[in-house]
């Protein structure tokens, strides 16, 4: 397996009460491309093993007026999923701190 991914934003705006965001399945839907959130099962493709699949950790903290919010995925299969994964969670927090600044 490759290291793991990092996404980050940095935000002004946002307020930590408002990063509620992360867990509200309507508000993922707004900025993760209309996605319905439901945890079930992985919809990777691959066998529905421990060893496909990933823990996403997200870190929230602040400093002075800013947000930070890290996101580290792990168990990145290779290089180029590692990519992959990489180019989406920052698409996805470009679209979280959009709508944060609100």
């Amino acid at each position: 397996m490759e290291e793991d991914n990092i996404a980050r934003i940095d935000n002004r705006r946002a307020r930590l009460q408002r990063l509620g965001a992360l867990v509200n399945p309507e508000t993922i839907k707004q900025y993760m491309f209309g996605t319905d959130v439901a945890s079930s099962c992985p919809l990777s493709g691959l066998p529905d093993e421990p060893d496909n699949y990933h823990t996403v950790t997200i870190s929230v903290t602040r400093d002075g007026s800013r947000t930070r919010l890290v996101l580290i995925q792990n168990r990145n299969p290779t290089a180029e999923a590692r990519e992959h994964y990489e180019k989406n969670w920052t698409m996805v927090l470009a679209g979280l701190k959009k709508l944060l600044e609100e």
